[in-house]
């Protein structure tokens, strides 16, 4: 846990670049199918992790709260 701890600027790293091309509206409507966006974050993260050299996995994301400005 520890490790994944020291990751966390990684993985904000990884979800600032996942939607840091989608406008408002493109948030808006990725936000209708939370699920998916939820497995799309997961798998780009345990892949960021996998480059970091980390064995540990995240098994799931999830999503409490979106602010679209």
């Amino acid at each position: 846990m520890a490790q994944l701890e020291q990751q966390s600027p990684v993985l904000r790293n990884v979800l600032v670049q996942y939607f840091a091309n989608y406008s408002r509206e493109q948030a808006k409507q990725a936000f209708e199918n939370v699920g998916k966006v939820q497995q799309s974050l997961l798998q780009k993260f345990n892949e960021a992790l996998k480059l970091q050299k980390i064995d540990s996995k995240l098994e799931q994301v999830l999503i409490t709260n979106v602010y679209l400005q």
